[in-house]
C-alpha cells in the first residue's frame, strides 16, 4: 500500500477517530444526500468492527476505511450543494434495464427530469464485472457527477463471462450482490443497469480499423464490450436529449498501442450503432488516472467532424493506492487481507455468507484474472 508515512496501531485509531468526528461534521441540508451519506458511514463502520475481519492488519484496513470516509465526505458536500440548488436531479425518465426487477420506482411528488436540447439529462455510466466492486467503484461516480454536473449514475455489470476465467456461471449471483446488496447504498444517485446482460445470441459483430488497417470477416470486432453496453442508454432513449458520460481507468487511455475505449466509442458513434442519434445524443470519455496499472497514457485528439457530440476528460487518480476488484479477490486468498475491505461491507457480508461465490472469487484469484 503506497503511503508516504506508517502509523502505528494506537496513531491509527487516533487518526481514525478524528475522521469519524469529521464524517460526524458533515452536515448535509438535503434529506436525500444526508440518508446516503448516513447509510455509506454505517457500512464503513461495520467493515471496521466485523469480527470475521479480526485477523486483517488493523492498520492497513483503518488507513483503508480512512480514505474512504473522507472522500465520502467530499462528494457528498458536493453534491448536496447540487441537489440543494436544483442544479442535478437523480430521478429521471431514463430507461437503463431490460430486466424490470431492476428497476425503481420514483417516489411521488418528486420532479422528474426529461431532458431538453438546453438542458439534457446528464448520466454517467461505470462498466464492471462487480465481483465484486469496490468502494472506488463508486467514488468514482460521485466525483465525475460532482465535477459535471450529472444528474444520475449507473454501475453497469457486464456479463461476456469468457473473458474472466474462474468467474463463468457467475452472472446470478454477481448481479444479485450488486444491485439488491451494494447499490441501495447509493440510491437514488446511483443505480443498477444490466444493460451488460448481453447474450450470445445477441451480440452482433462489426469490422474495426486500427492503424490505418481494417479487420473484418473472421477478425471483426464482437460487440460485447462495457462501451458496447453502454450505448444501450442511446438504443432505449431514442429521441431524448442525453449525454453520457463514460468513466474507465487511464490503463484504458489508448490510440496507438491498442484498439480501445476511444476507438470503440468513436467507432460506434460513426456508425450511429446502437440507435445512437447526434441530434440527441452526445458521450464523453473520462479517463481517470488509475496508480499501479498501465502508467503510459497516450494523447487522444477527437478528430474535427465528432467534436459536437464527442469529448474527452481526463481526471487525476483521486488516491494514490491501486484498488482493483482483482486485488480484493486475492485477499480471500490471504494475499494481502486487508484489502478485503476496498469492497464495501455489504458485498463482503454477502460473500461471507454465501460459500459458493466466497469459493468462486478465490478461485479467480488464484487464477490471476
Amino acid at each position: 500500500m503506497n503511503r508516504a508515512t506508517t502509523l502505528s496501531p494506537d496513531k491509527v485509531d487516533a487518526h481514525l477517530s478524528v475522521v469519524n468526528r469529521g464524517a460526524q461534521s458533515v452536515k448535509c441540508r438535503t434529506p436525500l444526500v444526508r440518508e446516503f451519506f448516513g447509510r455509506t458511514m454505517e457500512d464503513l463502520e461495520a467493515c471496521r468492527t466485523d469480527l470475521r475481519l479480526s485477523h486483517v492488519d488493523k492498520e492497513e484496513m483503518n488507513l483503508l476505511l480512512m480514505t474512504f470516509t473522507r472522500l465520502l465526505g467530499q462528494e457528498a458536500l458536493f453534491l448536496d450543494r447540487l441537489i440543494a440548488r436544483n442544479v442535478i436531479s437523480p430521478y429521471t425518465s431514463l430507461e437503463f434495464c431490460s430486466d424490470p426487477q431492476y428497476a425503481r420506482k420514483i417516489p411521488r411528488g418528486v420532479t422528474v427530469k426529461t431532458g431538453t436540447k438546453d438542458n439534457p439529462i446528464r448520466f454517467a455510466v461505470f462498466s464492471s464485472w462487480v465481483a465484486p466492486a469496490s468502494w472506488l467503484h463508486f467514488i468514482l461516480q460521485l466525483i465525475v457527477m460532482n465535477r459535471n454536473k450529472v444528474d444520475t449514475s449507473f454501475l453497469l455489470s457486464t456479463i461476456s463471462e469468457e473473458t474472466k476465467v474462474g468467474l463463468t456461471n457467475s452472472k446470478q449471483w454477481r448481479y444479485d450482490m450488486a444491485a439488491n446488496y451494494v447499490i441501495p447504498l447509493f440510491a437514488p444517485f446511483i443505480r443498477f443497469s444490466d444493460f451488460g446482460n448481453l447474450h450470445s445470441e445477441e451480440i452482433e459483430s462489426a469490422p474495426w480499423e486500427f492503424q490505418g488497417r481494417v479487420f473484418d470477416g473472421e477478425k471483426a470486432r464482437k460487440l460485447n464490450s462495457g462501451e458496447d453496453a453502454s450505448f444501450k442508454f442511446f438504443e432505449r432513449n431514442p429521441k431524448r436529449y442525453i449525454t453520457m458520460f463514460y468513466i474507465v481507468g487511464s490503463d484504458h487511455q489508448r490510440c496507438e498501442s491498442r484498439y480501445d475505449s476511444y476507438g470503440k466509442i468513436r467507432d460506434n458513434i460513426r456508425a450511429r450503432r446502437f440507435g445512437f442519434d447526434p441530434q440527441y445524443h452526445k458521450a464523453v470519455i473520462v479517463f481517470v488516472g488509475r496508480p499501479g496499472f498501465y502508467e503510459k497514457v497516450e494523447k487522444i485528439a477527437v478528430p474535427e467532424d465528432l467534436r459536437k457530440v464527442l469529448s474527452i476528460q481526463f481526471l487525476p487518480a483521486p488516491i494514490n493506492i491501486a484498488v482493483a476488484s482483482r486485488l480484493i479477490r486475492e485477499a480471500f486468498l490471504g494475499q494481502h487481507p486487508h484489502q478485503m475491505v476496498m469492497a464495501p461491507h455489504a458485498a463482503l457480508n454477502y460473500i461471507l455468507d454465501h460459500p459458493h461465490v466466497l469459493a468462486a472469487l478465490k478461485q479467480a484469484g488464484q487464477i490471476g484474472s
